[in-house]
């Protein structure tokens, strides 16, 4: 059945009702097994599309501005393992045009530029030809990927059968939402449900659909494969019921489209679209495993080459604090990683507990008269993290992702913000989004985790990049923000 049949049915019995689990499971369940498969085939098809016109555009502008075959056919695969590694395929739900506009412009002039410099083969002139190359290149992958895009929206809105989606929330912005969403059949989606929160607002307008449960039935109408899509109604739902949604769809594998409210500050940027609404597409990249590979071996090289460069001031803080408390100026303490798995973490020893219960449960240690000049240089500088390259080097680590802690705190925080124990899903790091926005130290757990599970939730190259220059600038101008 067609979102407007939804609709009318639903109009012509009356108020919603709660369905039963029996009516939410068979025949639909069946119907998205079938589904599946058919969509991966789709998907596939969509990406391969893609990719040939990446490539082809990239040979056409490297060989019609002077280069040989070999230089354009190798800009031709560097380019499509550049786009697929940055998930550029991925047929999309909601439309951003200018999320990927320049991304996608600046691998094409990064290829150009390598591809220019380091093959000798090229003709002189070729060099000089850059710009042409990559103006050529962005005009016809440009046109090539407005008109695969065009012809995807066309076969979403005259396809008999759509994906199945639930609605979960209930805000103000909810019916108006369903409304846009019955009427807008180029996502490719019909409505089937609404799954409901614990408080629901007296003033809110009921959506459309039946009502199939509330959101802590969620886990079940996901086993049952009715729901091919999740639509989170953000303003509608509580941070707790939002977060506990979030993780029972992307666990299920479920697309995951968060519909944003103008408050969500944290969310706003790099918002996208669907139907015109502004919209948040939850992709777990980090699940990706080409992604899990380009993120550790980005690791090993940049550790390897930080640690080179960082030795010799190593060297002089290790010195320094020899010279000022003697032996022992490395401190190890265990941490808790990625999937809960222990490892030892590795600092500069910049205070000396009185036994290891302190130093296991004690919180902060900001004003302690035992932390010598030595030790409050290196806190305040970040210096006395330099020895967890190591951890990076080892695997340990990440450069970038939620801070690692303590097993007792991890336990204790996981026990009073449910959310805490989500982090633990991507590598930890030594830095991350939460501490280059201030919380850091004695701050706000649930703050804090909220920020890393959204740096998790829309991981990115370019966001660790971002991470990582505000951690610079942190350390060289004193900014603990």
């Amino acid at each position: 059945m067609n979102a407007q049949g939804t609709s009318s049915v639903v109009a012509a019995e009356g108020p919603a009702r709660s369905l039963t689990a029996e009516q939410t499971a068979a025949p639909r369940s069946r119907l998205a097994a079938v589904r599946q498969p058919r969509s991966r085939v789709r998907a596939a098809c969509f990406r391969t599309v893609m990719a040939a016109i990446d490539g082809v555009s990239m040979a056409v502008a490297v060989g019609a501005n002077g280069g040989a075959a070999l230089q354009a056919w190798t800009a031709a695969a560097t380019l499509v393992c550049l786009h697929a590694v940055a998930d550029g395929y991925r047929p999309r739900r909601v439309s951003a045009p200018q999320h990927d506009l320049v991304p996608a412009a600046t691998r094409v002039l990064l290829v150009v530029l390598t591809i220019c410099a380091l093959l000798p083969s090229s003709p002189p002139h070729a060099s000089a030809d850059w710009l042409a190359m990559t103006i050529t290149c962005c005009v016809l992958a440009g046109t090539g990927r407005g008109a695969a895009h065009l012809a995807l929206r066309t076969y979403r809105r005259r396809r008999s059968s759509s994906r199945t989606a639930i609605v979960i929330g209930c805000g103000k912005r909810a019916g108006p939402a369903v409304q846009r969403l019955l009427h807008h059949r180029t996502t490719g989606l019909t409505l089937t449900g609404q799954v409901l929160p614990a408080e629901q607002e007296d003033d809110a307008p009921p959506a459309p659909l039946p009502i199939l449960g509330e959101v802590e039935d969620l886990a079940r109408l996901l086993d049952t494969g009715d729901a091919e899509v999740a639509l989170l109604v953000c303003d509608g739902l509580s941070a707790q019921e939002r977060e506990t949604a979030m993780r029972l769809c992307m666990a299920a594998h479920r697309e995951t489209i968060l519909l944003l409210a103008p408050s969500d500050n944290m969310l706003a940027s790099g918002v996208q679209r669907l139907a015109g609404m502004p919209c948040r597409h939850l992709v777990p990249q980090l699940e990706r495993p080409s992604a899990r590979l380009a993120k550790r071996t980005f690791d090993v090289i940049a550790a390897i080459c930080l640690l080179t460069l960082a030795l010799p001031l190593i060297a002089v803080c290790a010195l320094a604090l020899r010279l000022q408390d003697g032996p022992g100026v490395i401190f190890r303490q265990a941490r808790i990683g990625q999937h809960g798995r222990q490892f030892t973490v590795l600092k500069f020893r910049t205070l000396r507990p009185t036994d290891d219960h302190e130093s296991d449960t004690r919180w902060c240690v900001e004003g302690d008269v035992r932390i010598a000049a030595v030790g409050r240089l290196l806190r305040r500088t970040s210096l006395d993290e330099l020895p967890q390259l190591w951890n990076v080097l080892r695997g340990d680590m990440s450069l970038v992702g939620p801070r690692p802690e303590r097993p007792y705190f991890v336990e204790l925080f996981s026990a009073s913000y449910p959310a805490y124990a989500h982090r633990h899903r991507a590598p930890t790091g030594m830095t991350g989004w939460a501490q280059v926005n201030g919380l850091r130290g004695n701050t706000c757990i649930e703050l804090r985790a909220q920020f890393d599970n959204d740096y998790i939730d829309t991981w990115s190259f370019t966001g660790d990049l971002k991470i990582m220059l505000l951690t610079i600038r942190a350390v060289l101008f004193g900014d603990r923000a």
